[in-house]
């Protein structure tokens, strides 16, 4: 399981996330893997990891930091076909609501209904406006 829903620690590949972890420890973790870091000068900064196979899946994984200690990661998952043909070109909102869909199956399946906890929740979106879907683990 990628998230421990105990603590809401995120493990990709032996490497963990977790709440109130500074970016610094987390760039530490991401040295294993590709990734790529966008600082907004805003407060925030984010921490990429391209594209990750996980039991079968394409993971698409982003930190966000908000003064410099995690804050929420922003994950979304694609079948290796969807991977192939993960373009704009194709891109419809019926398809993307479908992806959000199996978010929120693969949520039931994981934690049930209630996605509240001490440290934080866990939701789906979709955002009209990026063309995209997925779930968010938003930490308190």
């Amino acid at each position: 399981m990628i998230i421990d829903f105990e603590n809401g620690q995120i493990n990709v590949k032996n490497s963990f996330f977790k709440h109130n972890m500074t970016f610094m420890d987390s760039l530490q973790q991401a040295k294993k893997f590709d990734y790529e870091v966008r600082d907004f000068k805003n407060g925030y900064k984010w921490i990429y990891f391209k594209t990750k196979e996980i039991k079968g899946y394409f993971f698409h994984i982003g930190l966000c930091f908000k003064d410099d200690f995690l804050d929420f990661v922003d994950f979304r998952f694609l079948t290796l076909e969807e991977l192939k043909n993960d373009t704009w070109d194709n891109w419809s909102e019926e398809k993307e609501l479908k992806k959000k869909e199996r978010y929120e199956n693969w949520l039931d399946d994981s934690i049930g209904s209630n996605r509240q906890f001490i440290w934080g929740k866990t939701v789906t979106y979709y955002d009209s406006k990026g063309g995209s879907s997925g779930i968010l683990i938003k930490y308190k």
